[in-house]
């Protein structure tokens, strides 16, 4: 027997009424900012929507529901954000022929800079409204960075996870590409026997939503503390989305991490041998994610730019 799908966008709805009253969305969202009856008119539909699924339950149908706050007024649903960066955002944005004459750009960057303030916008106002931060992930059930990973991944992710929430078993909530995290050790440290085993069993059943591996996230970049075998088994298997878990970030600490030191610490510490050259050199998985350790060299070089000169001073 097949499943009915329902599908309600309050993105649509809010396009629609932007375009009734000659706005684009993101003017609209300033607008919105400005005039709380138009996320107070959305937010009703969402609550009897909630409500009528709840009291009027129906055999082989699923509601899909696109919106910012449906976890938060219909707290039962199983939430998912996804996520991308900037740059791809605003790419899939000058790609999308659907949104009409209203959401037109010229160029990539055009695109990328009105998603970006339009997301800004949307962060601040319902930070305002409800008191709540949109990116934060324990709002949600599953967050996946969609940055690089084909559609085909990310609903098998999907259906992995709803499966083991269904049954009340754990399972690492944070997904991303492999591309995003810098190892911490030379190939050599990360080999062992168990390797082509990893490997198999990825190619076969996928990266297990059980067991993620453990980062540090400075500056809004990925270091990994415990899962290089697994990550460079999943990029050899083809495979570009893995879980993760957040062990600290940027100044903050760890039990998981040697005593007393930062995330930051521990990314500064262990980011190359001792002649300076970076780790992830040795590795292959950049290719998902074209321009990241260029990125990260960057970040780098600031940081041990800004040590020689706190050096410097201290000195004098």
């Amino acid at each position: 027997m097949g499943v009915n799908v329902v599908f309600l966008s309050i993105g649509d709805l809010l396009r629609d009424l932007a375009r009734k009253e000659g706005f684009d969305v993101t003017e609209f969202n300033r607008q919105s900012e400005k005039r709380p009856e138009i996320d107070q008119k959305l937010d009703s539909l969402l609550k009897e929507t909630g409500k009528r699924i709840k009291e009027n339950p129906r055999d082989n149908t699923v509601y899909l529901i696109d919106s910012r706050m449906a976890w938060n007024f219909i707290p039962e649903s199983f939430s998912i954000r996804f996520t991308v960066d900037k740059d791809e955002a605003g790419r899939r944005a000058m790609l999308d022929a659907s949104k009409g004459n209203e959401e037109q750009y010229s160029s990539i960057e055009e695109a990328t800079k009105k998603v970006a303030e339009r997301t800004d916008i949307e962060v601040r106002r319902y930070k305002k409204a409800y008191g709540v931060d949109l990116n934060n992930p324990d709002n949600y059930n599953l967050v996946i960075n969609t940055t690089g990973v084909p559609i085909s991944e990310i609903i098998t992710t999907i259906e992995n996870c709803l499966a083991l929430s269904k049954n009340n078993i754990s399972y690492a909530k944070l997904w991303a590409n492999p591309g995003y995290f810098f190892p911490t050790q030379n190939v050599r440290q990360s080999e062992n026997s168990n390797y082509n085993s990893i490997k198999e069993n990825i190619e076969k059943d996928g990266f297990s939503p059980e067991k993620p591996i453990d980062a540090v996230l400075v500056d809004g970049n990925y270091f990994v503390v415990d899962g290089h075998n697994r990550i460079g088994a999943a990029f050899d298997a083809n495979k570009h989305l893995i879980p993760y878990k957040i062990l600290a970030k940027d100044e903050e600490t760890s039990e998981f991490l040697p005593k007393d030191i930062t995330a930051k610490d521990f990314a500064l510490s262990n980011y190359s041998f001792g002649s300076g050259s970076p780790y992830w050199y040795d590795y292959s998985w950049w290719e998902f994610i074209p321009g990241r350790e260029q990125k990260v060299e960057n970040w780098y070089a600031s940081q041990m730019n800004q040590i020689k000169n706190n050096r410097e001073q201290n000195v004098r």
